[in-house]
């Protein structure tokens, strides 16, 4: 499995305020301990390696790890290595109105280093475009038409100009244009199809008077692409809206490093959707998702396979090239002088469709789970006097609605496999 892990060094030289108290976390005015107190010491908080969320005033939220409802997404500075994951469950109104700011706390001492990667997925299809192309066509006599035309792709056996994975054929009067399946920029998506080719067009001329006809090759090297950020305008996730760091060219979302010898407490603004994209969805934000079979999937190409969903993990395009993997997590890693992981924590965000569950949730420390809701208020849900139940969509809702089945044996099917949701 390809995946690209460029790094940029970020230096630290402020440290912003801080602490750590207890385990549960439910704030915004309820009577429950939280994560984060109110008034935060100064500085890095000494207990331990940890995350939380500063705006508590402004949602209701709860921190926890997955294994235990009642325990602080930390873990302590003695502690042999650990790899932690840890969710941050909120209202859906709340997520999609005031987003989550995600505070990562790191002791003086315990890590030389701290990698933080973002949650990211492939929102549009994306692959790489045939390498060579060649195509052969005849005009009439009257120089009005093709009467004829055969293509070859990537070397391949020449034929009919039709049928290909990854390259479709304009045939249009005089002319004859191939197009990347990937780009899309037609129908008001994106350009996603990535690389370079070669165009040898062979195209052959009938005298009108009955004379020799005339051949012309021409030779161009071209590309499949419109610009740089190619992958970047064809992602989602925190890493197309909340993330400053990306590979050149390309734009694949790349991991920060930042100097935590001295002790860390910094936040990571997750910000709102609503005032971000204003399109009714917390994709861009909340990346949990049901762990379940239904996201097991093969390769488009090879006999590679994932229990991932696809969207954040396709393994190959269309044609069989390895596809960079995307990320499902919010990541943090303590590393140490010679960059070894010590430990991390991989942070899930998960919205709740309705407040009664969400507080049902809360009372009974996570025994009642019922994040998802359908149907209508009032009927598929207690409360509310009209709309859905629920209001803003997620990975779970995208999952459920193609059935869980992914599309990988016919090739224009393939772009069901992504949400292709609006971003912009």
């Amino acid at each position: 499995m390809l995946r690209v892990v460029t790094i940029i060094f970020l230096m630290t030289s402020a440290f912003f305020s801080a602490g750590c108290s207890g385990g549960s976390a439910v704030s915004g005015g309820d009577n429950f301990p939280s994560v984060l107190p109110d008034s935060p010491t100064a500085g890095f908080d000494t207990t331990g390696f940890f995350i939380g969320v500063r705006n508590s005033t402004e949602i209701r939220s709860h921190v926890r790890t997955a294994g235990s409802f009642g325990t602080s997404c930390q873990i302590d500075g003695e502690a042999a290595s650990t790899d932690l994951v840890c969710y941050v469950d909120v209202p859906e109104g709340d997520l999609y109105f005031s987003g989550v700011d995600l505070v990562y706390n790191v002791p003086a001492g315990m890590c030389r280093y701290l990698a933080r990667e973002t949650y990211w997925y492939y929102n549009e299809e994306l692959g790489q475009g045939p390498g060579s192309i060649t195509m052969n066509y005849t005009i009439n006599g009257d120089a009005t038409a093709i009467v004829a035309a055969t293509c070859s792709v990537d070397g391949g056996a020449t034929g009919p100009c039709n049928g290909f994975a990854e390259v479709e054929f304009d045939i249009n009067g005089t002319s004859i244009e191939p197009k990347c399946v990937y780009d899309r920029t037609d129908s008001k998506n994106k350009n996603c199809c990535l690389g370079d080719y070669t165009l040898t067009s062979v195209k052959t001329a009938i005298d009108s008077g009955g004379g020799p006809s005339t051949v012309t090759t021409t030779v161009s090297n071209l590309s499949w692409e419109s610009g740089g950020q190619q992958v970047k305008s064809c992602i989602g996730g925190a890493g197309r809206v909340n993330w400053s760091s990306y590979t050149k060219g390309y734009g694949y979302p790349t991991g920060i490093i930042e100097f935590a010898g001295n002790g860390i407490s910094e936040t990571y603004k997750l910000e709102s959707p609503n005032q971000k994209l204003n399109n009714g969805s917390n994709y861009s934000i909340a990346n949990f998702y049901s762990a379940n079979p239904k996201h097991t999937h093969g390769s488009f190409a090879t006999a590679l396979t994932s229990d991932l969903p696809y969207f954040i993990e396709p393994i190959t395009d269309r044609n069989g090239t390895g596809m960079v993997s995307g990320n499902d997590s919010y990541s943090f890693e303590c590393l140490d002088e010679a960059f070894e992981t010590k430990h991390r924590i991989r942070v899930y965000v998960r919205d709740w469709d309705t407040y009664a569950d969400y507080l049902a949730y809360i009372a009974s420390s996570g025994v009642t789970s019922v994040p998802d809701s359908s149907g209508l208020e009032g009927v598929g849900c207690t409360e509310g006097l009209f709309g859905p139940c629920n209001d803003n969509s997620d990975l779970d809702n995208f999952i459920e609605g193609i059935g869980g089945t992914y599309f990988t044996v016919t090739p224009s099917q393939r772009s069901l496999n992504f949400p292709f949701h609006d971003y912009d």
